[in-house]
């Protein structure tokens, strides 16, 4: 049975709150392909992430906004389950 998008989400919300970290959803209306959500990080830093699923695909215009946030600077993670979820998490702490 494959996990759904929003399980995956969940997921991140929930561990991301444990270490004190507010992840926002971001739903930009007027620029489309930007990252599902965009995380606070301690210091002032921001981190953004693109959830999908295992099957799932970036879509070409995913693919352009990513690329450019990270010509200025931006990290920006795509996050395919909940183990890779854990992973980012393990990395962090």
């Amino acid at each position: 049975m494959q996990i759904r998008e929003r399980e995956v989400e969940r997921h991140l919300v929930q561990e991301m709150a444990k270490l004190g970290i507010e992840c926002i959803k971001w739903v930009p209306d007027q620029l489309p392909g930007m990252p599902d959500r965009l995380c606070l990080l301690p210091g002032g830093m921001v981190l953004w992430i693109e959830l999908k699923t295992k099957g799932g695909r970036l879509s070409e215009i995913q693919k352009y906004r990513h690329q450019w946030l990270r010509s200025q600077g931006h990290e920006v993670k795509v996050i395919w389950s909940s183990e890779q979820v854990d992973e980012l998490i393990e990395s962090m702490s």
